[in-house]
């Protein structure tokens, strides 16, 4: 461990297992498949299940830079496509707010403010202000108390931080700062306290690690391992710079992220491994190069993740991104490391989570231009 990776040791700041209750809106349509107008990159439902809001890019003929957010409505168990609300440039990730009222979509050099009032009724409108963004804004998280907006900048080896209470309000950037991180941050997750905000970047500098992974697709050099990193947010709506707590080691091409329902475990998947990895929460401060305490081979290229509210089961979707349009598949892994089944799915799933009954899964099928339900009640 050299150069950068010492240097984020330096400066590390020191600064409910159990099934989701059922929402008002069931859902009851098992296992479905609902066609869309784009390619959807993810899929995010409301608290109540009534309304699922899903990012979508390849509009009017497959043309890059332009997107929307495809609006769906629960209607007697089943969700259909109401309507659409088009972005100006192309849609990524999507975060809503913890009181319900505001989505906030990562679109490459921006971050789209809608209104979700105006949404659900099919307004004009909806986009209430446009945040400019760094290179390559692709995910979004947004603080437990709505109060700060994480925005992980693919191109920039960064995450930024804004007040996202000043930005819904007024429409203003308001960016507090920028937290550095591994190159090509994608995967962000908030633990359930709103403490400690988890971060995966696909690869680091050569002065780091050495170059050990392979290229994905077949082509370019090889390039080091990529890094889990671990941000005190309390610390980053103060000084972001000074907020990392701590960084792992995580695999070639980490993309995702996601947290055991008691948090004891961060599930990570590394694309370019096809490889689950699981690390122990209370061994990720500081900075590490271990191994993690767990690792699951899956599918080829795996990069969504879900792990089940009882947290009985951990899903993820193994995209096949690099497979020239076949279909991908979707792995179930124990909480112990065990492959229990697989699931068919369409073309590149690229991300998945769960509605609020916790028990029904929501793929974003990018290849298929499709979201797909899976009921996971089986053991």
């Amino acid at each position: 461990m050299r150069g950068w990776f010492l240097g984020v040791l330096a400066g590390l700041s020191l600064g409910a297992a159990g099934a989701a209750a059922a929402a008002p809106c069931a859902y009851t349509g098992g296992a479905a498949n609902v066609e869309l107008p784009g390619r959807p990159f993810m899929a995010e439902s409301t608290a109540d299940g009534c309304w699922l809001f899903v990012s979508m890019g390849h509009l009017e003929g497959d043309k890059m830079g332009s997107g929307g957010v495809a609006v769906l409505r629960n209607e007697a168990g089943r969700f259909r496509v109401m309507g659409m609300t088009p972005l100006k440039d192309y849609p990524g990730g999507l975060a809503l707010s913890h009181d319900g009222r505001t989505l906030a979509v990562a679109t490459e050099a921006s971050v789209a403010i809608l209104d979700v009032a105006r949404l659900e009724a099919g307004e004009a409108g909806a986009v209430t202000a446009v945040l400019p963004a760094g290179a390559g804004a692709i995910y979004l998280a947004i603080s437990r108390d709505d109060r700060l907006l994480f925005v992980s900048e693919e191109r920039r080896a960064r995450v930024s931080v804004i007040d996202f209470a000043k930005a819904r309000g007024v429409g203003e950037k308001a960016e507090i700062g920028v937290i550095a991180v591994g190159r090509a941050p994608v995967g962000l997750a908030m633990s359930t306290d709103g403490a400690r905000l988890y971060v995966t970047s696909e690869s680091v500098g050569k002065e780091v690690f050495e170059a050990a992974c392979q290229p994905e697709g077949g082509e370019g050099p090889q390039h080091p391992e990529g890094v889990l990193t671990v941000i005190d947010v309390a610390q980053a709506g103060k000084d972001p710079a000074k907020s990392v707590v701590g960084v792992r080691k995580a695999g070639c091409n980490p993309v995702r992220v996601a947290l055991a329902p008691d948090e004891s475990i961060a599930w990570v998947t590394a694309r370019g491994e096809d490889r689950l990895e699981g690390f122990a929460a209370r061994k990720l401060a500081g900075a590490s190069a271990a191994a993690p305490e767990i690792a699951v081979k899956v599918g080829a290229a795996p990069i969504g993740i879900a792990v089940r509210p009882d947290g009985q089961q951990i899903w993820i979707a193994d995209s096949n991104r690099f497979g020239h349009n076949r279909p991908g598949l979707l792995t179930v892994v124990s909480p112990a490391g065990q492959v229990l089944r697989t699931a068919a799915t369409g073309v590149f799933p690229r991300d998945i989570r769960f509605l609020p009954d916790g028990k029904t899964l929501v793929v974003a099928q990018y290849g298929s231009r499709a979201v797909q339900f899976v009921p996971t009640d089986a053991p």
